[in-house]
């Protein structure tokens, strides 16, 4: 529901105020003044976003290759960073390409594991969660609707009209609801093989047999490296825009701060970094909501 309520809070804005990248979308927001601390937010969240991808793909490598993880972190390293300088933008809208293609995986893999665990399918799809899900619901929201609206203000040429930001907030809702459904129960009746797992999907593709492990580790990989090359684009885009720095010392300041943020474990980061930007995306959230219900029930 709240993924549904964000996505089309902020298409609808973007559509009404003919919103294009995300200082525009800043500035109608909360003004100048707050714009520019939603801007530093997003840059060290991009660099986190692209630091955890680092770590992502190493621990691919590791797994897949037997590469050792300081290695598999500096070689991804150099190719994101080859990317980058050349500015093969490419490279990062091939994530659109990419995102249909780990969902139908994601989506394959968890409804072959329940079939196969020997356990009724759906059986534990309506648990109550103990402890303050509600709360952590939310901050996973707020959390991705940071680089979501990032990625959302680019979009102004393709919402033709209002009912198109309407329709894509609720399909996207109702999918990804389904997809924590099916997904949330695979990972329950699996969960021995998952606790101690870096990349859960990837454990249980693998025990579906090595052919399934290989296609999706490829796919894996080839989606964390363009979500890492959009966020190392985007903290230099950012940096840039902000300072005025050059290319080059943006470039070093990239590579040799998550250089050492990638020295932890994938999941370290995810329990370490993530969390922190889900308070983070709140005044994101709220700020979009705001100025919907503005626009709702005072300018329309």
């Amino acid at each position: 529901f709240l993924f549904a309520l964000a996505g089309i809070a902020v298409l609808d804005v973007i559509y009404r105020y003919r919103v294009r990248g995300s200082c525009d979308l800043f500035k109608i927001l909360s003004g100048k003044t707050t714009a520019r601390l939603l801007q530093i937010i997003v840059l060290v969240f991009s660099l986190c976003v692209f630091s955890s991808m680092l770590s992502g793909a190493a621990s691919i490598g590791k797994r897949m290759l037997s590469l050792p993880y300081p290695l598999g972190v500096v070689l991804i390293l150099a190719l994101c960073l080859l990317i980058v300088v050349r500015e093969i933008r490419a490279v990062a809208s091939l994530g659109m390409w990419l995102a249909p293609l780990m969902i139908a995986g994601m989506l394959y893999i968890a409804l072959k594991m329940q079939n196969g665990v020997g356990t009724v399918s759906g059986l534990h799809l309506f648990d109550v969660p103990a402890g303050m899900w509600p709360v952590d619901a939310f901050l996973y929201v707020c959390y991705n609707s940071v680089l979501n609206f990032i990625v959302m203000a680019e979009m102004l040429d393709w919402i033709k009209n209002r009912a198109i930001g309407w329709i894509s907030g609720v399909l996207s809702g109702v999918i990804l609801t389904l997809l924590l459904f099916i997904i949330h129960d695979a990972m329950l009746v699996n969960w021995r093989l998952l606790a101690v797992s870096e990349l859960p999907m990837l454990s249980l593709a693998q025990t579906l047999g090595q052919t399934e492990g290989i296609i999706y580790s490829l796919v894996l990989f080839a989606a964390i490296l363009t979500t890492a090359v959009s966020a190392g684009l985007c903290f230099m885009d950012g940096l840039k825009s902000m300072t005025g720095i050059k290319k080059g010392h943006s470039l070093a300041l990239l590579a040799c701060v998550s250089l050492v943020f990638a020295q932890q474990s994938f999941s370290q980061m995810v329990n370490n970094f993530f969390p922190l930007f889900g308070y983070a995306g709140v005044p994101f959230f709220l700020f979009i909501l705001a100025r919907w219900g503005k626009m709702l029930f005072y300018e329309d």
